[in-house]
Formats: C-alpha cells, structure tokens, sequence
C-alpha cells in the first residue's frame, strides 16, 4: 500500500511538471530557432549582414517575422546581393520586444528595428497579416522572444521596393524609379532641386556602377552633388572635391546623406553595430528617432579600444548601460556651424560636455575626436574614436 501510494504521488508530480510551460533556458535563442524552423535562408542573411549579436539573449527580447525559404526566391538580387539593403530588409522584419499573436492584433502598429512600421490586421476568418503578407506560423517562442512565419518577405513599407526588379530581365521595371524634378530618372530620389539624390540610372538605360549627377556626369555613390561628382569623390561645401574630406568652406563635412539617424546606422551596421546593440540593450535607442537630436556616435573601432573590465561593467550593469548612452545623446540639433571653443552642451544624461576647436572648427567632444560629420533628416551624428565616459566612471 505504500508502495503504491508513493507511485501514486510520483506520476502526480511528474505530470504536473509535464504540464509546466519550458523553462527559459530549455529555449533555443532566436536565431538557432529560426533554423530549426527551416527558415535557413533568412538565418544566412541575418549572419551575412552581421546582425547575428544583436539576436542574442544578451542583446534584448526581438520579435522577428521570417520569410521561409522559397519566399527568398523571388526577392532580387540586388538586395540579397548587397549587405547595406539586406540589413535594412532584416531589421524592417524585427522589432524590439516580445509579442504574440494576440498582441499584435491589440497594437496594430510596430516600429521595426529599422525604425519603420508592421502594421497588423486580422480578417473575419481570423487569418492575420502583416503589411498585407499572410502571417502562416505564429508564436514560436525562442528564449528571447517570438518568431512568426510570414508567406513572403514583407517590402511594403520597407522603402526596399524601388530596389527590386525583374528577374527574369535584365531591364529595370519603369516603376521602380522616379521622375525627377530635372526629367531624369532616378531610384529612391528624394532631395530633388534641379536634380535628385541617391543611386541613380539614366531610364531606360543602366549605367555600371553609375549614377547621373547634376551636371550630367557619371560617378559611382555620389552623394551631394552640386554640379556633379565622379568616382568616390564628395564635393565639399568650398566646392572642392575629395574622398571622405574633412573641414571645409563653412565648417561642415564628410557625407551628406539623407535619411533619419536610426536610418544611417542601421545602413552602415557593420561600423557601428556595438553602439546600436548598446542603444537597443538600454533603452535609449527611442531617444535618437526624436525629431531634433544630435548624437555622438562611437564607432566599433572607438569601442574596441575600452578597457575590459570598462566593456565589462556595460555589459553587466543596466543602469551605468543606460547613463553612459544617454550621455552621447543631446536634445537639439548642434551643428558644426553653431559650435565654438569651450561651448558645455547638456547631455540627456545630465552631465555636459566640453567643445574643443581647431583653426575655427569644431575638433572634440571631451577630449575625443571627431572623425566625421553626418547630417541626418531629424539631426546631425558625430562620429567619434573614442567613448565619452561619465566624469564619475573613468576609463582607466
């Protein structure tokens, strides 16, 4: 009898175990889950676009919604083929956070890591879409958040629709480029004037490696025009040309380039992907999607250079995490014009920060250089070599 009632209250403990949720650590990490479900393809392009470290469980929860694989096969190569537009095309396809089913049928609205919008809705047979693409697996829980199988990769609302073409010719469809306000045609123009912005070709005809500048020439990434570039070069705002040229004519320099804060480092993701993954890990990603803001942006390089028991104390204390990236943050939009020797701004942290100049020019923040000035649509980034510390944590 006591046998029997010691197997009686085994099998009740044991089926009440059964019946418990998986514990967090049995889970597989998001993106070892995302191949689990068979979705190899988009786990490839998350590793080739080398966003593979802001999926783990030490970067944050994510909500990530994955094309399968033969949804990949008809997307163009001129995404899958170029590592800027397919980081933007797997950041549009997560977002911060963990939400299932129900919930995303609550919010009707995400903003995606690459700081544009899912929008959800749900139809009276209870299928469910996101930005008009049928959402086939739902609430696939990996240790740091969900997965959902989606039937084709979502592009609408990407602002990657003008990069693709078709397939099957080699000629550009008409409506994947835009009239210019100067008659010519263009693929994701946007700052128009007499001419247009962006990587251009001259409809119907593509040139190689070339975009139409104003003045008619060709050149490979020309990016602020005037009256045209060629090669690499970037005219300056003297009107000379160069490389990646540094101060000139009223104190600006380096790229112009068009788009939001989080746009730009979300395109040159492998340059600054600690100080994203920091920013998304604290918080304080929201901050830099204001519409004023100006931040100084350490690149992984300037990282690289912590001590390790200072890299240490980021990764393990949320609250030094947090001060630290905000510190890099300032309300306002500060351009190079509008700063001067010995100028303190007020970091959103609290603490200011010194301006130092060189021969008219703004030259560091604390002690640290700029390397490069970029001018964004809702502020400007200053790209550093170094990290700000807080004046009660020195990096010794």
């Amino acid at each position: 009898m006591k046998t029997l009632l010691i197997s009686l209250v085994a099998a009740t403990v044991l089926g009440v175990v059964m019946s418990l949720p998986f514990q967090r650590d049995t889970l597989e990490p998001l993106i070892p889950l995302v191949r689990s479900l068979g979705a190899t393809k988009f786990a490839h392009f998350v590793h080739e676009a080398n966003l593979t470290a802001i999926f783990t469980r030490k970067a944050g929860n994510f909500t990530l919604f994955v094309p399968d694989n033969k949804a990949f096969e008809s997307l163009s190569r001129n995404i899958t083929g170029n590592k800027t537009l397919l980081t933007q095309l797997v950041l549009f396809h997560s977002v911060n956070g963990t939400y299932n089913r129900s919930e995303l049928i609550r919010n009707k609205k995400l903003r995606t890591l690459l700081g544009r919008f899912l929008f959800f809705n749900q139809t009276k047979t209870k299928a469910v879409f996101v930005n008009g693409v049928n959402i086939t697996g739902f609430d696939k829980r990996a240790s740091n958040g969900f997965i959902f199988i989606v039937s084709k990769v979502v592009l609408q609302g990407s602002g990657l629709l003008n990069t693709t073409n078709n397939k099957t010719s080699a000629q550009p469809r008409p409506q994947a480029y835009d009239l210019c306000r100067n008659g010519t045609w263009g693929r994701n123009c946007s700052h128009h004037g007499n001419g247009t912005h962006g990587n251009f070709t001259n409809y119907p005809i593509q040139h190689v490696n070339g975009s139409i500048c104003i003045n008619g020439t060709y050149g490979r990434n020309c990016t602020h025009h005037g009256n045209g570039t060629h090669g690499n070069g970037t005219i300056c705002p003297n009107g000379t040309w160069g490389v990646n040229c540094t101060y000139h004519g009223n104190g600006t320099h380096g790229n112009v380039t068009h788009g939001s804060i989080a746009h730009i480092l979300s395109q040159s993701y492998g340059q600054y992907s600690t100080l994203i993954t920091d920013l998304m890990k604290s918080g304080a990603w929201s901050e830099i999607e204001g519409t004023h803001v100006t931040l100084l942006a350490p690149t992984n390089a300037a990282f690289s250079k912590l001590p390790t028991a200072y890299r240490n104390n980021l990764d393990n204390d949320a609250k030094f995490l947090k001060s630290t990236m905000m510190y890099h943050i300032l309300n306002g939009i500060h351009g190079p014009q509008t700063l001067h020797q010995n100028d303190m701004l007020t970091s959103l942290e609290g603490h200011r920060i010194h301006v130092s100049t060189h021969n008219g020019h703004v030259h560091q923040f604390n002690k640290v250089s700029i390397r490069n000035v970029i001018h964004a649509t809702n502020g400007v980034i200053y790209v550093l070599n170094g990290v700000l510390h807080l004046p009660s944590n020195p990096i010794v």
